[in-house]
């Protein structure tokens, strides 16, 4: 019997590593372990001496084709197999860091936002062609799309008006980089027995939210102070007005 555990999915430019063990043998076992695809075919050999021992093979990724890819399995030695199971192929999505000017606007304010795409190095990237940016209010209703969006020096900036009108609360502003994919682990055991655990699904969606809420005064208190003697004969007489907000700060005006 043996065990052979990879990742499900493989990427450009990432380490691939499959980790291979065998039981109840009582000889020595040579496996040969390999990737094949459109862009990538190769084939590694270890050597099992004893059972229960685990050895770990890594495939160092270059750039891949898009296509079908295989992990396969062969037993040389000391064990007769030949399993192969489909990997799916991924390319990398940027990292993406969403921006707004505020965190608070009023209906009819300007929201400007900026986009942010980096590498895997974390070096300034383009947006692919299915990036989708958008808003969505505070009741889930999809108000404003962009695609085909243009980026300078990894950044794509712009610019939404709030209507006057426009429902309160709190909306938030969504960035789409592709589609929802599947990413599971790929299982050998035995010579039957072979299929996927370890199943995750992820979107590639990032979100930053903002509230919109209607202006409000700030409360203040007025304190008079007055001459408190007057006499008909001053004609006039001096009174302080003095306006200070709830927090302390002075009201400024006339």
């Amino acid at each position: 019997k043996y065990t052979i555990v990879g990742p499900g999915t493989i990427h450009s430019h990432r380490d691939y590593n499959v980790a291979v063990a065998v039981h109840q043998t009582k000889e020595p076992v040579t496996l040969k372990v390999g990737i094949t695809g459109p862009s990538y075919n190769k084939t590694e050999t270890v050597e099992l001496a004893t059972a229960g021992e685990f050895k770990q093979i890594t495939f160092k990724l270059p750039p891949l084709e898009a296509g079908e890819y295989n992990l396969t399995a062969e037993g040389v030695k000391g064990l007769e197999f030949k399993n192969s199971t489909k990997l799916n192929w991924e390319n990398f999505k940027p990292y993406i860091k969403i921006q707004t000017d505020k965190g608070k606007y009023k209906p009819g304010d300007t929201i400007n936002y900026r986009v942010i795409f980096l590498d895997e190095n974390l070096r300034p990237d383009t947006a692919k062609d299915e990036v989708v940016v958008w808003f969505e209010d505070s009741k889930r209703n999809r108000i404003k799309q962009e695609k085909h969006i243009k980026t300078t020096g990894g950044v794509y900036t712009g610019k939404f008006e709030l209507s006057e009108f426009a429902t309160l609360g709190s909306w938030s502003l969504h960035v789409q980089n592709g589609d929802q994919h599947h990413d599971g682990g790929i299982y050998f055991g035995g010579r039957k027995q072979f299929g996927g655990f370890g199943h995750r699904w992820h979107r590639s969606d990032e979100l930053v939210n903002f509230e919109v809420e209607k202006y409000v005064l700030p409360k203040y208190s007025l304190k008079m102070d007055a001459t408190q003697q007057v006499s008909v004969r001053d004609g006039e007489f001096n009174v302080v007005l003095k306006a200070n907000y709830t927090y302390g700060k002075p009201v400024n005006g006339k």
